[in-house]
């Protein structure tokens, strides 16, 4: 953590007094303060009621930073008592991030990384400074890899959050101000990529936004990132990016471009050096295969109604087939004669019979 920066409250005219002001635990500010001398009755009143109405807030923001609440070997954790038994989970995850993460980076910076761990989103906007329209979750410094985390889960999963701002950290840490050489697409990219699970949603919006026409390209998300709707077309496209690298060169790839980087041969050159391309060879071939992953996405779209229609069509088909073959057998099959006996009806002319039959039922 850094000292806290130095502010100067004006006395009367003249003197100084030197004064320190913490207004968080990571980020320090100076802010000068000036005191009303006794030119009247009416300028000490103000100043009393001043004096009474800051004087809580100055009190509790000088306080010095409380202890962690616990400390693992990579990571100090601090948090309300409320979250005590979510910051044991989040410690455990956490460990188990930076071991696969830092394998992954090849690098494992010393110094435990500061996490500030919140229960309700607006303490954790406040504190971090993030604008209310903002759904950010998670937050990490470039400077000194301080991670604030979000544990309320209403926008996102804050353990996969975690992973993410751990790339971050552990990427400020291992290089130094040279985390600024590399560009915002490859950092953010390589923060969704490891140690994480195969982000397919992602994969299926970078190649939507290729097919629809937004499509960003990866040049002109080298500093800054769009706002609003733009702005998760960026992520998913710099996740796909990272993960297309890690596809064709591997872990050794990404490896050896950050001790590139790290060695101050800036980014460009150190992904050629890793790669063996140059890095706008790398765009086009990326762009490419979102091109023919295209087709294979409007195939499968369109794969499980195709096999849906043909089922049902083998189905009607089958069924008529079956009963055509049982109108054929009805109209081969001969009528049944009638069987005269049945009735006590003789052989012979049946109204000849009739007749004898009523000559004797006549009286005599």
């Amino acid at each position: 953590m850094e000292p806290p920066s130095s502010g100067a409250v004006r006395q009367g005219n003249d003197s100084l007094i030197p004064m320190t002001l913490s207004l968080s635990p990571s980020n320090q500010h100076s802010l000068p303060l000036r005191r009303h001398g006794g030119k009247g009755p009416l300028a000490r009143l103000l100043s009393i009621l001043l004096t009474l109405l800051f004087l809580p807030a100055l009190s509790a923001s000088t306080q010095p930073s409380a202890p962690p609440d616990l400390t693992t070997p990579h990571f100090t954790f601090h948090f309300p008592q409320d979250l005590a038994g979510k910051a044991q989970e989040t410690a455990r995850a956490a460990e188990a991030a930076w071991a696969d993460i830092s394998g992954q980076l090849g690098m494992n910076p010393a110094g435990p990384i500061p996490v500030y761990l919140y229960a309700q989103h607006r303490d954790f906007r406040r504190a971090a400074d993030i604008p209310a329209r903002e759904l950010v979750v998670g937050t990490s410094e470039t400077h000194g890899g301080l991670i604030r985390l979000d544990l309320s889960g209403t926008f996102e999963n804050p353990l996969r959050i975690l992973r993410h701002e751990t790339t971050h950290s552990i990427l400020a840490r291992g290089l130094g101000p040279r985390v600024h050489d590399l560009p915002l697409w490859f950092n953010e990219g390589l923060a969704q990529v490891a140690g994480q699970p195969v982000d397919v949603d992602s994969e299926e919006a970078a190649r939507q936004a290729r097919g629809e026409g937004n499509f960003l390209p990866l040049t002109d998300l080298s500093a800054e990132f769009p706002r609003g709707e733009s702005a998760g077309v960026a992520y998913a496209e710099a996740c796909s990016a990272v993960a297309y690298m890690v596809k064709l060169y591997g872990w050794d790839g990404v490896r050896r471009l950050l001790v590139g980087v790290r060695a101050g041969h800036g980014f460009a050159a150190s992904f050629r050096a890793a790669a063996g391309m140059g890095i706008a060879d790398f765009y086009d071939s990326w762009e490419s295969s979102l091109v023919r992953r295209g087709w294979l996405s409007w195939l499968r779209m369109f794969y499980a109604p195709a096999v849906t229609f043909a089922m049902l069509w083998a189905a009607w088909n089958a069924y008529g087939m079956v009963r055509h073959r049982r109108l054929m057998l009805a109209e081969d099959e001969p009528d049944d004669p009638v069987d005269d006996s049945d009735a006590g009806i003789p052989d012979g002319d049946s109204s000849e019979a009739r007749m004898d039959i009523h000559s004797d039922l006549r009286p005599g």
